[in-house]
């Protein structure tokens, strides 16, 4: 089951500055951990203790879902980005400013049931709880619209960021009762 929505932060624009932030350690480390298992030739943990080497401040849980996902990428050579945008960029087109807002527009979080459905990305009633791991304990809260309520014992999450507006997907399997 799958559920799209958007999330504001409001006027708190330090909020959203703290989840751009955690957009691009969260990209750079999955980035990251694909040259460790394309380039270096590394696999399971060793990617994860390479990446913590430079990423550790992000968490485990975060760190963990950017070298998951990057173990699902089965191409040698992908470019971050699109190679659409890549091309852009070398011909002048886009600034890397730009480039690099696009690289680094996602954020993802996988549900566990054991943790309350999800540890990091978490929907509080009508708000959307991000954790940040900077600041041990505190949550950046924006407020959260979806199309649907989702399952909350055990759900994904991914925040995208697309120009000023941050969508949400969330999706879940069917548990039974």
């Amino acid at each position: 089951h799958v559920a799209h929505g958007v999330v504001w932060f409001g006027l708190a624009e330090y909020d959203a500055l703290r989840v751009d932030w955690l957009m691009r350690q969260y990209n750079s480390c999955k980035r990251s951990a694909y040259q460790a298992i394309h380039r270096v030739g590394l696999k399971g943990n060793n990617v994860r203790n390479y990446c913590k080497r430079n990423y550790a401040h992000i968490g485990q849980r975060y760190l963990n879902d950017a070298v998951s996902e990057a173990q699902k990428i089965q191409h040698d050579h992908v470019i971050f980005g699109s190679k659409k945008l890549w091309k852009k960029l070398q011909k002048g087109e886009i600034t890397k400013e730009q480039w690099n807002q696009e690289r680094n527009k996602s954020l993802y979080s996988r549900g566990d049931r054991t943790k309350k459905g999800n540890p990091n990305l978490r929907i509080v009633g009508d708000e959307l709880w991000i954790n940040d791991p900077c600041e041990r304990g505190k949550w950046i809260k924006g407020k959260l619209w979806l199309h649907k309520r989702p399952d909350l014992r055990c759900y994904d999450v991914r925040v995208i960021k697309n120009g000023n507006e941050y969508k949400v997907v969330v999706s879940w399997e069917a548990l039974p009762m």
